[in-house]
Parts: C-alpha cells; structure tokens; sequence
C-alpha cells in the first residue's frame, strides 16, 4: 500500500507541475514561440504555440488520471527530457544565473522513474 500511495504522490506532483507548465504556454504564447526558436531553432506562428499549450494540458490530465500509463508517461518524460536538453546550457555554467536549470534533473528522474514503475501505479487512476 506504501508503494502506491507514494506513486500516487509522485503522480499527482508531477502531473500538477506538468499542468502549470502547460497552462503558462497558453498564457504566453509568445514565450513558447521564443523558447522554440531558441532550443529547436523552429519559427512557430502564435496558433501553433497555443496549440502546443492545448496538447501539453490534455497530455497533463490524462498523467493526473494515470490512464493510457505507457504512452502519457513516456511522452511526459519525453517533453520533461526536452525541456531538461534546452536548459542544458545552463547546467554548463551553473553560476553565471539563478540555478534554475538544476530543477530539469530531478524532474526528469521523477518522470522516467514513474514511468519504469508504472505498473504498481495503480492508486486513483482510471
């Protein structure tokens, strides 16, 4: 029962900073427009920033409710991989900025670790 109910948290605070993430890419479009030129060097029209924001705050719900487990936590882990590879250059120069990037680490261990236990995940999913 510990298991679960510790996968459970994990779940939940994972999808929860998921969620956040993709609701600020609907707040600000133009940031992720920014962001995807700067790490992907892709020019995205407004339209298509927003609509990554929809597909990242559909993927977040379904994480939270813990259905389709393989594919919404591999492809959790892939966008949280993503963002870890963009933050990279600030993980060369820790000091040179608040250390921010840091956080991409642990985030990302959390994600593939539910991922590769997915199968005890079984606490509050649908």
């Amino acid at each position: 029962m510990e298991t679960r109910a510790g996968l459970l948290l994990l779940r939940i605070g994972l999808g929860l900073y998921l969620l956040l993430w993709s609701l600020s890419h609907l707040a600000h479009p133009d940031a992720t427009q920014g962001l995807l030129e700067r790490a992907a060097h892709v020019h995205a029209s407004p339209a298509a920033a927003y609509a990554i924001g929809v597909a990242l705050v559909a993927l977040s719900l379904a994480f939270l409710a813990g259905v389709w487990k393989l594919g919404t936590y591999s492809a959790a882990a892939v966008v949280q991989g993503a963002a870890s590879l963009s933050a990279f250059r600030g993980l060369l120069h820790p000091f040179d900025k608040p250390p921010q990037a840091f956080a991409a680490i642990p985030l990302l261990a959390a994600f593939v670790a539910l991922l590769l236990l997915r199968d005890k995940d079984s606490l509050g999913t649908l």
